[in-house]
This record gives C-alpha cells, sequence and structure tokens, in this order.
C-alpha cells in the first residue's frame, strides 16, 4: 500500500469520525430540548387550564411556522409554473408534465426526515405545490 492509499483511508476515517459526531451531537440537542418543553409542561401541569393553552399552542404552531408553511407553498406553486413553462416542449402524461415529477424531491424527504413537524411539512408541502403549479400551467398554457 503506497501513502496516497493511506492518507485516502485516514482522510475517509476522520470523516467517517466527524460525521459521527455531529449525528451525535444533533441527537443530544434535541433530547436536551424535548426533555426541557417535557419540563415546561410538566411544571403547568399542576394548573390544568395553562397546561391546556400551553398544549394548544404547540398544536397550532407559532406564526413564524405558519408563515414558513404559507411562504413555502407560495414558493412552490411558483417555481412549479416557471419550470413547467420553462420545459414546455418536454413531453407529460397526460395533464401531468414530466418536470412535476420533481416535486417528489421535497415530499420524500419531507416524509422520511427525523425533523419537526415544521421541517417536515415545508419541505413536503412545497414539493407538493411545485407538482401543482406545474400541472397547473400545463393545464392553463396547453
Amino acid at each position: 500500500m503506497n501513502s496516497v492509499d493511506m492518507t485516502m483511508t485516514q482522510e475517509e476515517a476522520a470523516e467517517a469520525t466527524v460525521m459521527e459526531t455531529m449525528i451525535n451531537v444533533t441527537k443530544k440537542i434535541r433530547a436536551a430540548e424535548r426533555f426541557e418543553l417535557a419540563s415546561r409542561l410538566l411544571k403547568k401541569a399542576q394548573d390544568p387550564e395553562q397546561f391546556m393553552l400551553s398544549l394548544n399552542r404547540i398544536l397550532r404552531g407559532s406564526l413564524l411556522d405558519n408563515a414558513v408553511l404559507g411562504f413555502s407553498a407560495v414558493a412552490g406553486v411558483s417555481m412549479g409554473a416557471l419550470f413547467g413553462r420553462l420545459t414546455r416542449g418536454v413531453k407529460s402524461i397526460g395533464p401531468v408534465p414530466a418536470i412535476a415529477v420533481l416535486g417528489l424531491l421535497g415530499v420524500i424527504p419531507g416524509a422520511l426526515m427525523n425533523e419537526t413537524v415544521t421541517v417536515r411539512n415545508t419541505l413536503s408541502l412545497g414539493g407538493l405545490m411545485f407538482t401543482t403549479g406545474a400541472v397547473l400551467q400545463k393545464l392553463m398554457v396547453p
């Protein structure tokens, strides 16, 4: 084995170690955030009304969460329509242009990620709206 091969092996090992460390740190941060949230909710559990208010606030999402979802929807439709317009000559399957398949690039990771509901919904909604925009472009401008 020459020194170049050995260096590559060491670099690959270092990259794997860094990735494993980042994954472990991310898991610890998420666990700490969940623990902190659970602690706050348990403190409010003494007062059932306050607990229900906090729980409803979490379930509804914040104003920022809702704004991000709205932006994702608008951006998805806009980009889908734009790409549909740019690829007008590309074959389609009935009313669905081939470019609409790119919407799956947001839907699949959104469904499979281990992230917050907002992140997952943002990706999935953006992907679905991309497909919708591409289909609407095809239907409105034949």
